[in-house]
């Protein structure tokens, strides 16, 4: 059935995580099943993020401007009405303490090992941006945030895999990194999640941006998930408001994906 738009309300769990609130009758006054819809936001200076899943369909927009102008970009994602978490941080943000430090302090001790081998303070950065978006996007699917779930409870490993290029490209449809990797979630809590109900995607939407998509992989089994990969198809568009869009494949770079 159809609903008025200005109907539709907006409100917060616990935790602060927006959510839609449906009205429970449609225009013509009849009941209707309410549509399970997730959706999810982030945003830095220059970008703005919103994943929304539906039956499906889920849908990232961005808003960034460049050289004055404001542009807007759509990310398609098929999914079958699954929770989704979206975090995007500029590549060169400043840090107000050392991502090394901060790993000691905040991560898992795994994560700060890891860190620690890059020698180099700028990849060393890089390194901590992605498993950053990582957990923010974690998190905000989950729908607690830190405040419910510790950024110590759980722990991504990052490792370089061949064949990743190949699957990443084939499940995205977009161009991957030749030293693509594989996500892998430990899980240090009882407050953590159980691991293989969640699906991560990392990629760079703009030159000057990372980001990390989790998504619910709804009691599927990973079998079942990984034989339908092929649907797991984005498409990024830039639009121009009251001018046009173009498709902007060729601009995002898949880094990782978890199996």
């Amino acid at each position: 059935g159809l609903v008025k738009p200005s109907s539709l309300k907006f409100e917060k769990n616990t935790y602060g995580k927006p959510e839609v609130s449906w009205p429970k009758t449609t225009i013509s006054g009849e009941r209707w099943p309410l549509p399970k819809l997730h959706f999810n936001l982030s945003n830095t200076r220059s970008l703005i993020g919103c994943c929304i899943t539906n039956n499906s369909l889920v849908v990232s927009r961005r808003k960034f401007g460049s050289g004055g102008k404001r542009e807007q970009g759509k990310l398609w994602i098929p999914g079958r009405n699954m929770k989704v978490g979206i975090d995007i941080e500029e590549k060169a943000r400043a840090l107000r303490r050392d991502p090394l430090a901060f790993a000691r302090c905040k991560f898992s001790q795994a994560e700060a090992e890891w860190l620690e081998q890059f020698s180099d303070i700028d990849e060393r950065h890089h390194y901590f941006m992605k498993l950053w978006t990582l957990k923010e996007a974690y998190l905000k699917a989950l729908g607690n945030g830190i405040g419910g779930t510790s950024l110590r409870d759980v722990a991504f490993h990052l490792r370089a895999s061949p064949a990743m290029q190949i699957l990443l490209e084939k499940a995205t449809l977009l161009p991957a990194c030749e030293q693509a990797c594989t996500i892998n979630l430990e899980l240090l809590s009882s407050k953590a999640h159980y691991s293989n109900t969640w699906q991560f995607f990392l990629f760079q939407p703009t030159d000057f941006h990372y980001a990390s998509i989790c998504v619910e992989k709804c009691n599927r089994t990973d079998q079942e998930w990984h034989a339908d990969m092929s649907g797991f198809n984005f498409q990024v568009m830039k639009t121009i408001p009251l001018v046009g869009e173009e498709c902007l494949s060729g601009n995002a770079l898949g880094l990782g994906l978890s199996m």
